[in-house]
């Protein structure tokens, strides 16, 4: 820790402790550097906890194309929890199992298993 003080004092061309060989103390350039550290510190906090404290919303339409037992079973409920969580958030799911072109046909996300006739 000693050393590592030292690098700083180095660092930032002043000395913020007074050493003794009974006591150390911080010297009134160390005090200053201490309290503004201090309130940096205290602002990270805060800026941490406001963000941590905002909900995310979502809005929007969500559209997602998915078929086939493993749709119904899982998709289907996992999404319709999701969106209890965002009421402005809209779901539109297609239970097709054509193969979707994402610009196209407006979808977020798809869901197909399986073996594919063509990896493109």
């Amino acid at each position: 820790m000693s050393r590592q003080v030292s690098r700083l004092e180095e660092r930032v061309g002043v000395a913020l402790l007074a050493r003794s060989t009974r006591m150390v103390s911080l010297t009134d350039a160390g005090q200053v550097y201490y309290q503004q550290c201090k309130e940096l510190v205290i602002g990270l906090q805060q800026a941490n906890e406001r963000l941590s404290s905002q909900q995310i919303e979502l809005s929007g339409t969500l559209r997602v194309s998915a078929a086939g037992a493993f749709a119904e079973n899982y998709v289907a409920p996992a999404l319709m929890t999701f969106a209890k969580q965002y009421p402005d958030l809209s779901v539109e799911m297609d239970f097709n199992t054509r193969m979707v072109n994402f610009i196209e046909d407006g979808v977020d996300f798809a869901i197909r298993y399986g073996r594919l006739s063509d990896s493109a």
